[in-house]
């Protein structure tokens, strides 16, 4: 057989962090039988800025082929539960809105075309906010998450669905040492100079590092973040810029101790800011605070003022990060592919970062690895670009929309609101919405099963209610339209029954957190 028909055995990722890390752990339980060599100095530490992250995380512990547990994350990790964004200021000086992270349907005892949409229709006809009605709204403001104790006082974990956040640094240095221990997995604690690429064919053939070693393979994974030292050096591939819609480029970000006693909240805080939006992120033991800004219409030392009027010790030269909203058009070409921050970036506002690299992981290991050869990569590669563009447009389309508020007090939210700073995607859903009820058909299809790659209508309509286009006349329309009026019925109370029960019953965030420390 011709080797450019035999299956790749030699994978080499560089780069560690959560990127390079998670990738490590989810190909070695994937396929034991091919060597995983990931290169990764210690010197060079990751930038562990994001906590603040979707269900991938959790969803990723727990697969049992990656041979984690989840007392031991939360021991090593310092995670928290997360219901939600709490939107503060996004509509100006004193308003807020809560983006809850749930699925009602998980409720619901009849599953049929259009169900979510008439629910979220009904609240909306009923005149009701859906921070008012959708259970981990109703959980953020009291303080508590959706696993809670039966009658017999043992914790149900059935329906316990919630994001976290967590320490990125203690994540990736948990997993490099579960990693290390695997018979397949090898780790290069080196820095990379460069690599060797073969004239004939442009594959990579090694990575050449400061030591003098040449580390060979056959499949390269560029886990490099910002440095983009391999996929972007050695193919260069077309970059394609968000700049146009994603108009902050800045951070500032800080850690500060968690005030002992105080209550951790089950939540991470959006808070808008004169030119951009501030975060805070809770661990366990600290509060992660940043101001994420645009260069483009206010000085550092002025945005540095900013964030130190909100009461934040800045300190006298805080790090400030900068980042170019954006992604390469190919995130494979050759053998080698991107994962993570080394082939797209666009902001923290909805924690895409670590979801979107959750969901290149899955898409190599459940649908293009098994059938991985030389001769196979071109459209491997060309499935895998296909899917990770859809997605990562998907996710600016997405962000883009939560800055079209209204607000209009400095140069940068009034450029915000004009609509060449609207994608084309958004506009067209804009004026659709001024005279329709929201269905699954405005957003991206869902591509593939194999991984949550887009955005659906479930975590865009709390923004939509605060944005005022969860129309009351559109919304009656769809109600009284329903072909399955009963079933409405019995689904709207249905949830509304486990809502009630899960708030009177629910665990705190530091009973949770307790339960899962103590678990194995």
């Amino acid at each position: 057989m011709s080797p450019e028909l035999l299956p790749i055995k030699n994978i080499v990722i560089v780069g560690g962090g959560s990127a390079g890390w998670m990738t490590a752990i989810a190909l070695s339980g994937r396929f034991p039988e091919k060597h995983i060599t990931v290169i990764d100095s210690t010197v060079i530490g990751p930038i562990g800025v994001g906590e603040s992250v979707t269900g991938v995380v959790l969803a990723f512990v727990l697969d049992p082929l990656h041979g984690l547990t989840l007392g031991e994350f939360f021991r090593r990790c310092e995670p928290t539960f997360k219901l939600g964004i709490w939107y503060k200021n996004w509509h100006g000086p004193g308003t807020e809105y809560l983006s809850s992270i749930e699925a009602p349907a998980e409720y619901f005892p009849h599953r049929y075309p259009l169900h979510i949409e008439e629910f979220f229709a009904q609240a909306a006809a009923d005149g009701r906010k859906l921070g008012d009605v959708l259970l981990y709204s109703q959980l953020m403001r009291a303080g508590k998450t959706d696993f809670y104790r039966n009658p017999d006082g043992s914790v149900s974990r059935e329906m316990g669905g919630a994001s976290c956040q967590f320490d990125a640094k203690a994540f990736a240095a948990w997993l490099a040492e579960v990693a290390a221990k695997r018979a397949n997995v090898t780790h290069v604690d080196d820095i990379v100079e460069g690599y060797v690429q073969d004239a004939e064919s442009g594959r990579i053939t090694a990575i050449r590092t400061r030591s003098g070693r040449e580390v060979g393979g056959e499949f390269f994974i560029d886990c490099t973040g910002f440095h983009r030292l391999l996929l972007g050096k050695a193919y260069q591939p077309k970059w394609k810029s968000y700049a146009d819609h994603i108009r902050v480029d800045s951070a500032i970000p800080m850690q500060t101790p968690y005030p002992e006693g105080k209550p951790i909240p089950n939540y991470t805080v959006s808070a808008a800011m004169p030119h951009g939006w501030q975060w805070q992120i809770p661990t366990q033991s600290r509060l992660g605070k940043g101001y994420i800004f645009s260069s483009r219409y206010v000085s550092d030392e002025q945005a540095v003022a900013e964030f130190r009027a909100t009461g934040v010790d800045v300190g006298d030269s805080p790090t400030i990060l900068r980042f170019s909203p954006g992604r390469f058009e190919q995130q494979w070409v050759g053998n080698v592919c991107a994962i993570g921050l080394s082939g797209v970036f666009s902001e923290p506002l909805e924690a895409t970062t670590i979801h979107g690299q959750s969901v290149q992981i899955k898409l190599l290991t459940d649908l293009l690895l098994l059938h991985a050869t030389q001769a196979a990569m071109p459209v491997l590669a060309a499935t895998y670009n296909r899917l990770i563009a859809a997605a990562h447009d998907d996710y600016v389309d997405f962000i883009n929309f939560h800055y079209h508020t209204g607000r209009t007090d400095t140069a940068f939210w009034r450029d915000y609101q004009q609509p060449e700073a609207m994608t084309p995607l958004n506009r067209e859903r804009l004026a659709k919405w001024q005279h329709t009820f929201p269905t699954r058909e405005d957003f991206a299809p869902n591509l593939t099963q194999v991984a949550l790659l887009n955005t659906n209508l479930n975590i865009w309509a709390p923004m939509l209610c605060a944005f005022g286009l969860l129309r009351s006349d559109a919304a009656q329309r769809v109600v009284n339209g329903s072909r399955y009026p009963a079933q409405l019925k019995t689904n709207l109370a249905r949830y509304l029954n486990a809502r009630n029960q899960i708030l009177a019953n629910g665990l705190t965030q530091a009973e949770t957190i307790a339960y899962f420390r103590a678990q194995p």
